[in-house]
Parts: C-alpha cells; sequence; structure tokens
C-alpha cells in the first residue's frame, strides 16, 4: 500500500478518535472513570476530567488496522498485548489496582512480546572507544523486560500536564518516521537494491550456500517489517493529534469542558509502542550470521543503533530515570507519585502551564533531534551513551536547583 492509502487511514482513524472522544467522556463521567483534582495524578485541573483519550485511540487504531487492507501482520503480538494492558490499565483507573499487581501483570504481558514476538535486545552500542558492541548473552531478555517496562512508566510519568505525553510521543514517532529507509516505497531503492548487493557479495565469500539462502530471506523479511512499521506509526500520528487537541485545556477548539486525558491505557500504549518500534528498528533486532571463521554481519535494515534508541525516547526516560535515582537517594517509595518531575517543579515555581508545555516540547525534541542527528551522521556509540548520561546528571541538578526554590502560585 502506498503513502497516500497510509496517510487516509491514518485519518480515518483521527475522524474515529474524535467520535470516541466525544461518545465515551459522559460514559466515563457517568461510571466515576475521571481524574478528581488533586487526585494521585497530582495534576492542578478544577474539574473531573474523564479518562477516555487512551481508550479512543487505541479502538479508533484497532478498529483501522483490521478493517483496513494494510499489511499489520507482523503487529498481531503485539495487539494481543495491547489489549491485555488496556483492560488492566483500565480497570486501574477506575479502581486504583495495587502497584505490585500492575507490575507483575506488565512483566507477564512484556513477556508475552518477547517470547512470541522475538523482541529482544541482543546487543548495546560501543559504551568506550575502540571496544566494540557489547553483547548481552543471558542477559539480553531481562534487560528487554526492563526497557520496555522502563519506556511504558516513563511515559506514563511524564503524563502529569496537559499535552506533554501526547506531544513527546508524537514527536518521537515523527522522527522515527522521518529515519531514511521508512519513508521509501515497498519496491528497493536504487541505493538499498546496491547495498543490498554489496553484502549479499560480502556474505557470499564467508558463509555456505544454506547459511547465505537464510540470510538473504532474513533480509527480505527485515525490509518488510521496516514498511510495515511506516504503516502503523501513520496510523497513529492523526489519532494521536486529535487527542492532543483534546488534552490541553486551553485550546480555543472544543474549550476545557471537552478535555480528556489518556490515562494509564493510554500513556501505556504509547510507551510499548515506541519501545517496541526502537528496539524492531534497532541493531539488535536482526539476525547476526557467523561462520567458523568467526565472521559476524548484521542486517541491511537496521535503522537506529542501541544508544540512539534512548535519546528518541527523550524527555520522558531522562525525567524518569532522574526521579527514580531522587527517590532511592531519599528512600522514599519507587512507587508513589511525588511533585519532583520536571513539569511540577516549574508549575510550582510559578510558570505558566503553557510556559511549561512549550519549554519541555522544545527540550525533548532538542533530545530526539541529536538522536536523530546521530544516525544521519553516524555518530560514535560511546559518545551517545555518555552524553545521555551527562543529560540524566544535568537534570538531576536542574530538579535540585528548582526544588530549593521557594513555591509560587502557577498560571494558566
Amino acid at each position: 500500500m502506498n503513502l497516500a492509502s497510509n496517510i487516509f487511514i491514518s485519518l480515518l482513524a483521527a475522524g474515529l478518535t474524535a467520535a470516541f472522544i466525544l461518545l465515551l467522556s459522559p460514559i466515563a463521567r457517568s461510571i466515576d472513570l475521571v481524574a478528581y483534582p488533586g487526585g494521585r495524578g497530582i495534576r492542578q485541573h478544577s474539574q473531573p476530567v474523564p479518562l477516555v483519550g487512551g481508550i479512543s485511540i487505541i479502538l479508533a487504531v484497532c478498529l483501522c488496522a483490521l478493517l483496513s487492507p494494510l499489511n499489520l501482520s507482523h503487529f498481531r503480538v503485539l495487539f494481543f498485548s495491547v489489549i491485555l494492558l488496556t483492560f488492566v490499565c483500565v480497570l486501574d483507573d477506575h479502581r486504583d489496582i495495587k502497584a505490585s499487581i500492575k507490575f507483575l501483570f506488565q512483566i507477564l504481558v512484556v513477556g508475552i512480546l518477547i517470547h512470541f514476538d522475538d523482541v529482544t535486545v541482543l546487543y548495546l552500542g560501543e559504551l568506550f572507544p575502540d571496544q566494540g558492541r557489547q553483547g548481552l548473552g543471558w542477559f539480553a531478555v531481562p534487560f528487554t523486560l526492563v526497557a520496555i517496562i522502563g519506556v511504558m512508566n516513563a511515559v506514563n510519568m511524564i503524563d502529569g500536564h496537559d499535552g506533554l505525553a501526547g506531544s513527546c510521543a508524537l514527536i518521537t514517532l515523527c522522527a522515527i518516521l522521518l529515519l531514511p529507509g521508512l519513508m521509501v516505497q515497498p519496491e528497493l531503492t536504487q541505493l538499498q537494491s546496491g547495498r543490498l548487493m554489496d553484502q549479499v557479495k560480502e556474505l557470499y565469500h564467508h558463509l555456505s550456500p544454506d547459511i547465505l539462502v537464510e540470510a538473504i530471506s532474513t533480509l527480505q523479511v527485515r525490509f518488510e517489517i521496516g514498511y510495515a512499521i511506516r504503516a502503523f506509526i501513520l496510523l497513529i500520528l492523526a489519532p494521536l493529534f486529535i487527542f492532543i487537541i483534546f488534552n490541553v485545556n486551553t485550546n480555543p477548539i472544543f474549550g476545557q469542558n471537552r478535555q480528556v486525558y489518556l490515562g494509564d491505557a493510554g500513556s501505556v500504549f504509547l510507551g510499548l509502542v515506541i519501545a517496541y518500534t526502537l528496539i524492531k528498528l534497532s541493531d539488535s533486532s536482526f539476525y547476526y550470521y557467523q561462520s567458523d571463521a568467526g565472521y559476524d554481519n548484521s542486517g541491511p535494515g537496521a535503522l537506529i543503533p542501541a544508544n540512539a534508541a534512548s535519546w528518541f525516547v527523550g524527555l520522558p526516560l531522562v525525567d524518569m530515570i532522574a526521579v527514580l535515582f531522587v527517590r532511592m537517594f531519599r528512600k522514599d517509595s519507587l512507587v508513589i507519585g511525588d511533585r519532583r518531575h520536571l513539569h511540577y517543579l516549574l508549575v510550582d515555581r510559578g510558570w505558566s502551564r503553557l510556559s511549561v508545555l512549550v519549554t519541555l516540547i522544545l527540550v525533548h525534541l532538542l533530545l530526539v533531534l541529536i538522536g536523530f542527528m546521530s544516525i544521519v551522521r553516524n555518530w560514535p556509540d560511546f559518545i551517545l551513551f555518555w552524553g545521555f548520561v551527562g543529560t540524566i546528571i544535568a537534570h538531576i541538578a536542574v530538579c535540585s536547583i528548582l526544588g530549593r526554590q521557594p513555591t509560587k502560585s502557577s498560571t494558566i
């Protein structure tokens, strides 16, 4: 299916998202599926807000995926995982499930995804100059489990300011979509064909005929997965944009009385999609072929090096790691929400909500841009790794300084 058809399906999903939001909002109010002022979300809103944004996006995306001719067969396990997570997250939004039960369920669902969909981080990037990639070995599955659950909860934790989580996810997915190799038609371009032939010739001198046939078949499958990911991301973008319009309480179109929140279902869904996509497109998700002579080669479709992937998650990941570090340092609970997140600290310092939103969107855009340019310009892996560590340290320092300043009343 061509790009125009993909865009049409995405616009259809956007219309369905708006319809579901308008339809489900009064139902959510009647069954108490709302976020109350001063509740566990620590948001600053003046009236109960329906938690149906995420449900609406998920329903629209799943319905369009079923009704459209898009080739989304590669995502059957992902859709199954999303359905399971949505059920538990909606129940949590309504009844407040214990954090330990939610965490165990996340482990179960992500474990199913890893086992049945071959979503595993096998290698890390280069952590030090001239040391090569770091193989994870037996630790690959536990690391992948922590990585996916971490990104899911990072998006969930950043969802404490109107428009922030949705905007961060939108920027990240757009950046992934614009990577060289995804915005092309299924037919191989001349450049791709040339690279493929070069790698086939190189493989020919090192591998047996049987392994060579397997390698070529794998290359074809990886190209297909890349195009399927493009279609999947396009399917999500327009519905996500519609949600952001409803989510920002100062929007001039619907007004605050139409405002909705993502809810845990929406934030966990977006985090899962981002983590899944990054792993699928990273070096770690492609097969490695090794001959008796010790030759090692990765597939040509790898678009996102492992150390660049963290930059694409951007602000949500930096903020989550920083907050968890501070909680551990102060021996506070890791699962009880507080106002140590950067967006809360800025609001408490008297920043308007719009100023906070615009500033943090620009910060996230900068982080994602670093990851994007590192791929385009082929920056060294170890610089990306230590640069990200330095960003986390800087984030902790900024939050520490803001936390010492006196609290001021914020404005819209």
